[in-house]
C-alpha cells in the first residue's frame, strides 16, 4: 500500500506494479493544515481518485488526513479543537460528494499520539498514534485531560543510558551521550530522578550536565538515565533497542529501519 497525492505518482507506480504483474493499493494524502504533502479536497482529488480507477495496476482504497503539526499543541482542549476542525471539511466532502459520486474510501486514516482522542464519530478507521509506545519528554509537556502542563497519558520507556567521563568544575559534568545518540530538534533531554541536573550539548559525543550549586559532584563512571525530547529521532540513531526490566535486559530488537529514509 502506497500514500500518494499526485497524478505522477499514479503513472509511475501503475506501469511498475504492471510489468510485475501486481496491484498496488493506493490512498490519498488530503491536505489536513500542514502544508506539506496533500492534495486539496475538491475537483483534484476527485481526479485523483478516477485517474487511479482508470489504470491498471493500480487500486483505491482510501484517504490519508495526517496534521503532524498539531500533536504537540499545549492544552488538551485546544490541541483537540484544532485537530478535529481541520479535517472537518474532508469529512464533509466525503459524506456529501465521493460517497454520492461511488468514490467513498475504505480507509481513512490519520491522527497521531497527541490528537487520537479528537476525532469520535468523525469516521477514521485508523489512527497513526505510534509515538506512544515510547514517548518522549515534548509529549509528556502538552497536558492531557487532567493537566494542562503534564500529560500523563502514558510513560516514557525510550531512555539513554550515559555514563560520567569527566567533571572539570563542580558546576559541570560530561557525560558520553552527544547529539550523535541524543536528537535535540525538539529541546534538551531531561535527567531522570534529578530535576537539579539540566543537560546541554557538548557536540557530537559530548554531553555536559549543568550542577546547581552544592550538588554532590558526580562519580567518573556514575551512569545517569537521559528521557529524550524527541523519541524518532534519536532512535533511529541506534542499532540496538534493549528492553530493560529493573536491571536485567530481557529481549533486544535490532532497529532494522536505521538510517532508512525509503
Amino acid at each position: 500500500m502506497q500514500v500518494i497525492d499526485h497524478q505522477q505518482h499514479v503513472i509511475d507506480i501503475a506501469q511498475a506494479a504492471t510489468e510485475a504483474g501486481i496491484c498496488i493499493e493506493l490512498m490519498i494524502e488530503v491536505e489536513s493544515g500542514q502544508q506539506r504533502c496533500g492534495v486539496e479536497i475538491g475537483n483534484d482529488l476527485v481526479s485523483l481518485i478516477e485517474a487511479i480507477n482508470y489504470s491498471d495496476g493500480v487500486s483505491y482504497v482510501g484517504l490519508q488526513a495526517y496534521s503532524g503539526h498539531l500533536q504537540h499543541i499545549k492544552g488538551y482542549q485546544e490541541r483537540n479543537t484544532q485537530a478535529r476542525t481541520v479535517v472537518e471539511d474532508l469529512f464533509n466532502y466525503i459524506n456529501t460528494v465521493l460517497k454520492s459520486k461511488g468514490l467513498a474510501p475504505d480507509i481513512i486514516s490519520g491522527g497521531g499520539t497527541g490528537t487520537y482522542a479528537a476525532y469520535q464519530g468523525l469516521g477514521f478507521s485508523e489512527i497513526q498514534a505510534g509515538s506512544y509506545l515510547f514517548m518522549d519528554t515534548t509529549y509528556q509537556a502538552i497536558g492531557d485531560e487532567n493537566n494542562q502542563d503534564q500529560n500523563n497519558q502514558f510513560d516514557v520507556a525510550l531512555k539513554v543510558l550515559s555514563t560520567v567521563i569527566s567533571h572539570p568544575t563542580p558546576q559541570r559534568a560530561v557525560i558520553d551521550a552527544g547529539m550523535k545518540c541524543l536528537s535535540i530538534d525538539l529541546g534538551m533531554p531531561k535527567v531522570e530522578g534529578d530535576s537539579t541536573l539540566s543537560y546541554k550539548t557538548g557536540g557530537d559525543e559530548h554531553g555536559i550536565i549543568n550542577l546547581i550549586d552544592g550538588h554532590e559532584p558526580l562519580q567518573i563512571g556514575q551512569q545517569l538515565i537521559l528521557l529524550p525530547s524527541h523519541c524518532d529521532t534519536t532512535l533511529n540513531n541506534f542499532d540496538t533497542l534493549y528492553a530493560i526490566r529493573g536491571t536485567e535486559v530481557i529481549e533486544q530488537f535490532p532497529i532494522l529501519g536505521r538510517g532508512r529514509s525509503d
